[in-house]
């Protein structure tokens, strides 16, 4: 056969056919795009946005009220939290909080390595003993908004 008869056996392409075709291109690109957004929003400001709520849901638990934080970045062995503030008036400040993790060990609920960096820490010496302002639950594991106590020996607590 000629090349004639080869095009000849071809049915022609209607303009219907060709708008068809790049309607449904256009869509199945336009889904791609939707879904791809989704998932860059999942990953860039839901999970983010749910850590954050998950961990001023725990310290709240453990009678920590007022904390401020924001998590900067979530990669493959690492979370970074940035601006942590904890108690009304400053009682912990810290400017950035990096915590490395292996997975396996972190679904044991174990965790490689915590850097913080910028850490303020406020301690206040009250007659016989010591507070941490807004941090005391943490350290004497109190509940119902009681006010911790720290033990305060004076040799060993140089003030």
């Amino acid at each position: 056969m000629s090349e004639t008869g080869d095009l000849a056996d071809k049915p022609p392409e209607t303009p219907v056919r060709r708008r068809r075709f790049l309607r449904s291109f256009a869509v199945g690109v336009s889904i791609q795009i939707l879904i791809l957004g989704g998932f860059s929003w999942l990953i860039f400001v839901s999970i983010p946005k749910a850590m954050e709520r998950a961990a001023i849901t725990e310290l709240a638990r453990l009678g920590i009220q007022s904390v401020e934080l924001s998590v900067a970045a979530i990669e493959s062995e690492q979370v970074i939290v940035e601006a942590i503030q904890i108690g009304a008036d400053g009682d912990l400040a810290l400017s950035r909080l990096k915590v490395l993790f292996d997975w396996r060990d972190l679904l044991a609920g174990r965790i490689e390595r915590m850097t913080l960096d910028g850490l303020l820490f406020r301690l206040e010496h009250q007659g016989d003993r010591l507070t941490f302002g807004a941090l005391d639950p943490l350290f004497r594991g109190m509940q119902d908004g009681a006010s911790a106590e720290v033990d305060y020996e004076p040799e060993r607590w140089p003030v």
